[in-house]
């Protein structure tokens, strides 16, 4: 595959969005707008039949509209003010245009419009009408290009209708100018035309991103974009939304959190390339959810071409604001999940995925499929538990995986560890009777879970020390220390169902034997990393892959950048595109060991004197976690074993500490600690919570932050909701 697939190229040295209609022939297989690219060079007037008892009406093209894109009246035409301007990322100066009319009230629902236009059309130019309805349950249908003789079908009975004409300008800049448009509203409503999408819940596809960027030009809908802005822009002009509203909406979900975000774009590559519906306007021999610029980049679909004549040279199917894309967790082009929210008709979308660990390490708490799961130990038999909850406002739950599933006691001292990955949550505990690497995971929410021995089934080593995972370019990894001569060791699944294998990572690559401190991954830059210490000298080391199938390096991060040497296990976070491993010194030092980008060198600094942080106790690891663009360490006070957290608001802004347990009544925590950002009632990934178990009663504690600015609060899940005493998280 060619490299510029993960390359942040900005959209407009791409052509990302290129609205200005070439003078060659689309492949589009659909019908045609109500005027059409105009080789020759004529005025064309639609006509038609009108129903008898059909509602009449004549749309104003002298008066300006609020939604109006480079629109002027030239008193007798509707025609493009400058044919020098187009939209953000237009590639050539082609100029685009468009009027949104105001919305037409009908005395009764009808799914069949009749459009009578004049247009003039200069060879090249091309003018199009569209048309759409509100159903009853208040969503818009999509923009519907208006037939050419006839009814145009909604695939809704509406009783609001609403007409738009979109203009593009000719390679020589002669551009087209519309005299009329008249609008008949059948009375009669037919059989609906067939609905692109009827399903209960929003369609998703899986498709690549790429950042449009392009602050202080204009989009496809008027819109001027400002910096850290949030919408997006798809292939087609039939979603998207008029200016200011979010008529048409995604919500797109990327390494970190989803975002809800408004279709105030069109691109990339394609203008009429509706790549969601079925039957789609155009590639109909593409399947359905397949953007044409992938099967183009990919495959050299259609000549490696779009429909507008440009040479494709990344597979993207949807741009992303600044805003949207940094939101969401990307810091380079990538894949993304897109749900595109008006293709039920109103119904629900589906809950984000989980907190892949893209931004933090994967720990004992979990989101997956909208629940946010906390696994812990029971004291009282060592049995894996799962506390619950299936969305916010409702009631925890708990369960023992080990008596309903057959999860073997855990080891003491061990945490599970938890990973969501193409669909499954895996749970990964050690064996308190023999130290085998065990699996427990569940296929489907609502299913059974399944557990296996990794270690008898596939050769995973025993281990005594706490696993860490990472999904990285679709592999699933588990690391671990083998007891037997402190190698780490990768034991990975390639592609779900098929076998695991396992390697030792030590051997291959001359590292020296780790710690019986629990390893930390992460995925950052495209790269995998592991951070473990080096059992000789306590010295951080990093393991780490720049992409699969490469070899695996090793440096210590110590010697050679001067983080020092620690007997507690790391933590690590990715924020706003930084690398920062967080240990504890000897003398209890909170440090920060950071990698400002792929390449260059890492740096280490103690952040006690700027933080002020208190002294962490060593018997307690750190975790980090980056939340609503705020950066957080959490810590235990080794003086009064009070609950700390240290934070920025932002890269380059100075660290803070306050004491969670005197401000807000944190019980002190007794061993570990976790963190995790899981959803508000609405889905939205703004929650941050803090899990401990409470020293003096092993009760497993909460203490949670609705959104930044508000105060904390705490809350005990074992009282609350019967989680059993724990030994740990």
């Amino acid at each position: 595959m060619n490299s510029n697939r993960r390359l942040r190229i900005p959209a407009a040295a791409l052509g990302t969005v290129l609205l200005a209609a070439t003078g060659v022939a689309t492949v589009a297989a659909g019908s045609a707008g109500a005027a059409t690219a105009n080789p020759t060079g004529t005025t064309s007037t639609t006509s038609t039949t009108i129903p008898v008892g059909a509602s009449s009406w004549q749309e104003n093209l002298a008066q300006a509209h609020s939604d109006d894109v480079n629109t002027a009246w030239t008193g007798h035409a509707l025609a493009v003010r400058d044919v020098h301007a187009h939209t953000a990322a237009a590639q050539d100066s082609r100029g685009y245009a468009m009027d949104t009319f105001p919305a037409h009230a009908l005395s009764a629902a009808t799914n069949q419009l009749t459009v009578i236009s004049t247009v003039q059309q200069p060879s090249g130019s091309r003018a199009e009408v569209d048309v759409r309805g509100q159903a009853a349950n208040g969503t818009w249908t999509e923009w519907t290009p208006a037939a050419t003789s006839g009814a145009t079908g909604l695939s809704a009975a509406a009783k609001l209708v609403q007409t738009r004409v979109t203009m593009w300008s000719s390679a020589s800049g002669t551009a087209p100018s519309v005299t009329s448009i008249a609008v008949t509203a059948d009375a009669n409503v037919t059989a609906a035309a067939a609905a692109p999408n009827a399903t209960a819940t929003p369609l998703s596809y899986k498709v690549f991103a790429t950042d449009e960027g392009l602050v202080g030009s204009t989009t496809a809908n008027g819109h001027v974009i400002q910096q850290n802005d949030h919408f997006v822009a798809l292939p087609s002009t039939t979603a998207l939304s008029p200016k200011g509203s979010g008529e048409y909406s995604v919500q797109v979900c990327g390494p970190v959190r989803c975002e809800t975000a408004p279709v105030w774009d069109v691109g990339p590559w394609n203008i009429h390339d509706n790549y969601w519906d079925n039957p789609r306007a155009e590639f109909t021999s593409l399947p359905q959810g397949e953007p044409e610029a992938q099967a183009a980049y990919d495959n050299g679909y259609n000549g490696d071409k779009s429909d507008i004549g440009s040479t494709v040279v990344n597979p993207a199917g949807i741009d992303l604001a600044d805003g949207t894309f940094s939101n969401i967790g990307l810091t380079d082009n990538g894949d993304v999940t897109v749900t595109y929210l008006w293709t039920s008709g109103g119904g629900t979308p589906p809950p984000p995925p989980a907190q892949t660990p893209a931004e933090t390490a994967a720990s004992s708490t979990l989101v997956h499929d909208g629940y946010t799961s906390v696994y812990s130990v029971d004291s009282s038999n060592s049995h894996l538990q799962e506390t619950y909850l299936p969305k916010m406002g409702g009631s925890w739950a708990t369960q023992d995986l080990s008596t309903n599933y057959g999860t073997p006691a855990v080891l003491a001292g061990t945490q599970p560890v938890a990973i969501y990955h193409d669909g499954y949550t895996s749970i990964y505990t050690v064996d308190a009777s023999n130290h085998h690497l065990q699996e427990t995971y569940l296929p489907k929410l609502g299913g059974p879970w399944a557990t296996q021995d990794l270690t008898n089934n596939y050769g995973a080593p025993a281990t005594s020390v706490t696993p860490t995972t990472v999904l990285h370019q679709d592999w699933l990894s588990v690391y671990t220390i083998d007891q037997s001569n402190g190698h780490l060791q990768e034991t990975y699944l390639p592609k779900l169902g098929g076998p695991w294998y396992s390697k030792d990572l030590a051997a291959a690559e001359g590292a020296p034997a780790s710690a019986n401190i629990k390893p930390v991954s992460i995925m950052h830059g495209g790269y995998t990393s592991v951070y473990t210490v080096d059992a000789g000298t306590g010295h951080v080391r990093e393991s780490y892959i720049p992409a699969l199938g490469q070899n695996w390096a090793t440096q210590d991060l110590t010697a050679k950048y001067g983080t020092p040497a620690t007997t507690v296990a790391p933590t690590v976070a990715v924020h706003q595109a930084w690398t920062s491993v967080y240990t504890i010194n000897s003398n209890g030092h909170l440090q920060e060991t950071y990698l400002s980008a792929i390449g260059q060198p890492w740096y280490s600094k103690d952040l006690v004197p700027q933080s002020g942080t208190p002294a962490a106790s060593l018997n307690t690891a750190p975790v980090a976690l980056y939340h609503n663009g705020y950066t957080s360490v959490y810590t235990v006070d080794a003086g009064t074993g009070h609950l700390e957290e240290s934070y920025i608001s932002q890269l380059g802004a100075s660290w803070t500490s306050q004491d969670l347990s005197a401000k807000y009544g944190t019980p002190n925590p007794a061993g570990n600690i976790d963190a995790l950002v899981h959803p508000d009632a609405n889905q939205a990934m703004t929650y941050a919570s803090v899990y401990s178990l409470d020293a003096g009663s092993n009760q497993l504690q909460e203490t949670y932050l609705s959104a930044i600015g508000s105060p904390w609060r705490t809350q005990s899940l074992s009282i609350g909701y019967g989680t059993p005493a724990g030994s740990v998280i």
